[in-house]
């Protein structure tokens, strides 16, 4: 199990250094805006497919998303 509220933070800035919206990220992905704002505020765990596909959309690795690992 990952710390939901930590992979939120990265992902928040993940899309801060992308310059992207919640809304930008929502349409471009197919994930609800309020999917994406749980996931950022640590609300919400994401499943393997969103993490995978949010990893591709900001160009990440996923030991970065999950752990902080650079």
């Amino acid at each position: 199990m990952y710390d939901k509220i930590a992979v939120g933070r990265r992902l928040k800035c993940l899309r801060h250094m992308t310059g992207k919206t919640q809304r930008e990220v929502s349409k471009e992905i197919g994930i609800s805006i309020e999917t994406i704002r749980k996931l950022e505020q640590g609300k919400k765990g994401a499943s393997m497919q969103v993490l995978d596909s949010l990893r591709d959309y900001y160009g990440s690795k996923m030991d970065f998303i999950l752990y902080g690992d650079n």
